[in-house]
């Protein structure tokens, strides 16, 4: 029985392995080395993530020196390792694979051995020992070369398990089926010497071949997208667990993303790999790629912030015979770094020597960026260079300048930012003026700047000007600044104005006097002492005495110190004398009321008779006997001379004149014409006198006393003989009415 059966396992296995090699036949005859993990003199893990313990490294199992193999675990207790191939694989899709590769189990006491998986989720870091490094919750396909028994079954074992997590004995969520080494002959298994491994899968069916022998088969279809790697660990004893010479193969055409690439904004790098005429490409996204259906597109990307931006691109390769069949992936992550901008605000372009700059970074990059400063030779009051400021600058001189700055990060570079920043001399000024003025003088003020065209304000007044005219009131400090067409102000400059008091002159004495009158003019001083100057005469005493004969300004200036007063006006007005008239006699008869008459010809000038007896123009008095009477003409101010009138009181006020009756007209000057006399002389009002010759012919005509009749007549001298003459007068015998008489003659005419 025994032995029939051991045919019949012999035939199995030949059977079998016909079949199994004719599988394999059929997938290398399809496949694509779909990931590999080999290199000389070192190891190439691109496109390989190593968690836990993994790392490239050399190992006794081979004769070189070099690290050209993955050692997942050393020699101690309680590590472990995985390395997993980054792009994942759909088997529910593509349900052929084959992974070739060589592991060594040795060096320590004997735990806890390799297996290959296919996960849904590879291990991210440490995973305990006792579970080959197989995450307790990471489903999917597990090819364990077990070197540790956990109590099912004697070790070394080849283990196909499927299902959550890893056990070597069947769970309910985990199947498992194995070989152990009941017989001894797995020792091989953890042995100095590198062990050749196959593993295939077809549509769920695994074999696991080592070093060209089968040893176990399984049926487990996996239907999701997973990853493929493999995995180790140790516990309380240990291994040193290493790889070497892996390689995929799948129905799958590779996909190759190419490796990360990083660049600045606006850079382009070059992504995928050499294109296959076989396969079609399509990336995702399509974002800044020159052909998202190539294999090795461009991508050409800016970033306009300030810091990394990240962008991972999965390349899908398919066949183009069949490009609804299985496809892969790949993925690449494609690191845009912002373009260090260098922008940076000043408070301004122009300064003044002085004055301080301040500058203020205002580009995108952070504090830790490379930054490079240049300020001319400013003096940095604030802020660390090299540094990103802010920053308080100032130049010592004046001059041109630039402020630049460069900044560098994640290996960008900024194009250099420059500021012209011009510094401007301050001007200097210097005042000028009067040392002193006398008070209500104008004073010219002067200012001069080192810097031509500047614009000059003094104080106090705020006025403007590189002169101003100033008045003396009180003794004063003026200051000036000058600011230069910049706009630089110098430091104040000022000149003492010193106001010297004025004096104010007055006058005193009489405004008002009579024609012909003086004066006496004094002048007052607001100060002591002063020089003296009268108007209009010149006068230089403090008094003067003066006789104007009309109305006349007189001016006093007073001086002192070199300061003259106003000229101080005193008018003096010189009142008209009044004129009066008056007769010097009146002559009435006793008895007889004297009516006594004043002239004047000034206007608003009264009559004053007898030392005020009566005022006005005409006086009546009766007098009986003869007296004198006085009177003066005056005004408000003046008073005229006084006269005096006489009254003469005349007992008999009778006319009597006195008419000749003979003359002769002989001219011996002896009688020679006929004049009646006024031996009285009385006041004769009317006087009319005709003479005739005795044919009744008129031969003269008088009308006065002061006319006598010489004895001629219009035909020449009147003829010897008798002549009748009629006399009319009229005398005004005292004040009384004038009385008219008339008289009769003869006049004889006797040569």
């Amino acid at each position: 029985m025994f032995f029939h059966f051991t045919k019949f396992m012999k035939l199995f296995k030949i059977l079998l392995a016909l079949i199994l090699v004719g599988l394999n036949a059929q997938v290398y005859g399809q496949s694509f080395v779909f990931a590999e993990l080999q290199g000389q003199p070192t190891m190439i893990t691109t496109g390989w993530n190593l968690t836990g313990n993994a790392a490239i490294g050399d190992t006794p199992g081979d004769v070189d020196n070099f690290n050209n193999e993955l050692v997942l675990t050393g020699p101690s207790n309680t590590q472990s390792g995985g390395v997993f191939f980054n792009q994942p694989i759909d088997l529910s899709i593509c349900t052929e694979w084959i992974v070739n590769f060589e592991f060594r189990i040795f060096d320590g006491t004997g735990a806890d051995g390799i297996a290959f998986c296919f996960l849904d989720v590879p291990p991210a870091g440490f995973v305990g020992g006792g579970g080959v490094g197989i995450p307790a919750t990471a489903n999917g396909l597990k090819v364990v070369f077990d070197t540790f028994d956990n109590g099912c079954g004697a070790n070394p074992e080849i283990q196909i398990g499927y299902g959550i997590g890893y056990n070597e004995c069947p769970q309910p969520n985990f199947n498992v089926v194995k070989v152990n080494n009941a017989g001894g002959n797995l020792n091989f298994i953890r042995s100095n010497a590198y062990n050749s491994a196959q593993i295939i899968y077809n549509n769920g069916i695994i074999q696991v071949i080592v070093n060209g022998t089968p040893w176990l088969n399984a049926n487990f279809p996996v239907n999701f997208s997973g990853y493929m790697g493999f995995t180790a660990s140790t516990g309380g004893s240990n291994d040193r667990h290493s790889l070497r010479n892996v390689t995929i193969f799948t129905p799958v055409p590779p996909s190759n993303a190419g490796a990360n690439v990083s660049f600045c904004s606006g850079g382009t790098a070059q992504l995928g790999t050499t294109p296959n005429p076989n396969f079609i490409y399509s990336w995702s996204p399509t974002t800044g790629l020159s052909d998202s259906t190539i294999a090795n597109p461009t991508v050409t990307l800016t970033n306009t912030g300030g810091l990394p931006q990240q962008i991972t691109y999965t390349v899908t390769t398919s066949l183009a015979a069949n490009p609804s069949a299985c496809n892969s992936s790949d993925q690449v992550v494609v690191t845009v770094n912002p373009q260090p901008f260098s922008n940076f605000s000043v408070s301004d372009t122009s300064l003044c020597l002085g004055e301080t700059l301040s500058v203020n970074y205002t580009g995108n990059m952070p504090p830790g960026a490379a930054y490079t400063w240049n300020f001319n030779g400013a003096n940095i009051l604030s802020g660390t260079v090299p540094g990103q400021g802010p920053f308080t600058v100032a130049w010592p001189n004046p001059g041109s300048y630039q402020v630049s700055l460069s900044v560098a990060q994640f290996g960008c570079f900024s194009t250099p930012t420059i500021q012209n920043i011009i510094v401007n001399s301050v001007p200097s000024v210097t005042a000028q003026g009067p040392s002193d003025v006398c008070s209500g003088d104008l004073a010219q003020l002067t200012a001069q700047s080192s810097i031509p065209n500047s614009v000059f304000t003094w104080q106090p007044g705020n006025q403007t000007g590189n002169q101003i005219i100033v008045s003396g009131t009180t003794s004063q400090w003026y200051s000036v600044t000058a600011q230069s067409p910049e706009g630089c102000n110098s430091l104040p400059d000022s000149v003492l104005l010193v106001v010297k008091p004025r004096p104010v002159a007055e006058i005193d004495g009489e405004n008002r006097i009579c024609a012909g009158d003086s004066v006496v003019l004094t002048g007052n001083n607001s100060l002591a002492n002063g020089d003296y100057t009268w108007l209009p005469a010149l006068q230089t005493s403090t008094q003067i005495t003066v006789s104007p004969s009309q109305n006349q300004e007189y001016g006093l200036i007073i001086e002192l110190d070199g300061c003259s007063s106003d000229t101080a006006f005193f008018q003096v007005t010189v009142d008209s004398v009044p004129t009066i008239s008056a007769p010097e006699k009146v002559t009435i008869c006793k008895g007889e009321e004297a009516t006594l008459t004043a002239e004047t010809t000034t206007q608003g000038t009264n009559i004053n008779w007898n030392q005020g007896a009566y005022i006005g123009a005409t006086y009546s008095s009766f007098s009986s006997q003869s007296e004198f009477f006085t009177v003066f003409a005056f005004t408000d101010f003046c008073n005229s001379d006084t006269l005096q009138v006489e009254v003469e009181v005349l007992e008999n006020c009778d006319c009597e004149l006195i008419i000749p009756n003979v003359f002769t007209p002989n001219g011996d000057n002896v009688n020679d014409v006929f004049q009646i006399q006024n031996p009285q002389d009385c006041e004769i009002t009317e006087f009319n006198l005709i003479i005739y010759n005795r044919w009744g012919n008129v031969v003269f005509k008088g009308n006065a006393l002061d006319q006598p009749w010489t004895g001629k007549s219009l035909f020449g001298n009147s003829p010897d003989g008798t002549y009748f003459f009629v006399f009319t007068y009229a005398y005004k015998p005292g004040n009384n009415d004038p009385k008219s008489i008339t008289e009769k003659g003869i006049i004889t005419v006797a040569r």
